[in-house]
């Protein structure tokens, strides 16, 4: 599981040790897309951390330069995300100490 964290973000958090908590490790992954518009794009960008690290005045720049890019691709912007889920079971827990 966690060799599987660490790929999706994309950062080292692999924990051998993991590997002996769970079992039946399952994962579906599938890419979604979506088609929105620049005052869908704008709603989204403010909800994420971007916004606050933006600082008020680049923010409002940029929401105010998203329309004029969008329109520019044709008054949609695709989005792909890879959608990931996974399941396991517990690993019985051993009784027998060394």
């Amino acid at each position: 599981m966690s060799e599987l964290w660490s790929w999706i973000g994309q950062h080292e958090l692999g924990v051998a040790e993991a590997a002996q908590l769970y079992n039946d490790v399952r994962v579906m992954a599938s890419v979604v897309s979506s088609d929105w518009t620049a005052k869908q794009l704008n709603a989204y960008l403010r909800t994420t951390s971007l916004s606050f690290r933006l600082g008020a005045e680049r923010s409002a720049a940029l929401e105010a330069e998203t329309p004029r890019v969008v329109a520019r691709i044709g008054g949609r912007l695709r989005l792909n995300k890879l959608v990931v889920a996974v399941t396991a079971r517990r690993a019985a827990v051993s009784s027998t100490r060394a």
